[in-house]
């Protein structure tokens, strides 16, 4: 039986254009009130005018259109691990333009599973709001050639509610004989809330 664990969602080409609708009608509202209530108080000529017009559009298509493609994704397969996230402006365009011609995406690391010599399931100390101190779980995949790729699991640390589906993936992994190194005792409690597992990491760091 075929095993699949898909945690984010992939974007399609529909959810661009969904996208890009909403936010063109939100840009031509501005536009709206900017030829209602700013210009009419200001005087500039109509070039200028139109040239502010442009410059509002143009300001929200660069900085906002390239977020629809800033997602993260991790799929495990019967054969590989792949995650997939999208950094920086310019290759935010780029994946949005793949999407469009239906362009398969190139994943950040992809693992084959008979690659996998073990996972470490652990955590660290990082700064939430306000500069308090956070704690945040991590997975370290030991490769066979004695590589470490390390992972953070992005829906634990952004509070998700997807916690269990790495309690899936690290089950099926166990099945498939790779090792799972888990001295705090973390995977059983992936299948809690994230406020729990924070409380469970808080008890760790009490007991130290």
């Amino acid at each position: 039986m075929k095993k699949e664990v898909i945690i984010g969602k992939k974007i399609t080409r529909g959810d661009v254009i969904k996208v890009f609708m909403v936010i063109n009608m939100y840009a031509f509202i501005m536009l709206w009130v900017m030829y209602a209530m700013v210009f009419p108080s200001i005087d500039l000529s109509f070039n200028t005018k139109i040239i502010c017009s442009i410059m509002l559009l143009l300001t929200i298509w660069i900085l906002i259109v390239p977020m629809i493609s800033a997602t993260q994704r991790l799929e495990m397969s019967d054969e590989s691990i792949r995650y997939y996230q999208t950094n920086g402006i310019w290759h935010q365009f780029k994946e949005i333009l793949h999407i469009f011609v239906n362009k398969e995406a190139e994943p950040n690391f992809c693992l084959p599973l008979d690659k996998i010599k073990s996972v470490t399931l652990s955590y660290k100390t990082t700064l939430g709001g306000f500069g308090l101190k956070a704690y945040i779980l991590v997975f370290s995949f030991l490769l066979q050639d004695n590589n470490v790729v390390t992972f953070i699991p992005f829906n634990i640390s952004g509070g998700g509610n997807n916690n269990h589906l790495y309690f899936d993936l690290l089950e099926y992994l166990q099945e498939k004989g790779i090792e799972i190194v888990d001295c705090y005792d973390l995977k059983d409690k992936l299948k809690l809330s994230h406020q729990e597992i924070l409380n469970y990491i808080l008890q760790i760091e009490v007991k130290k």
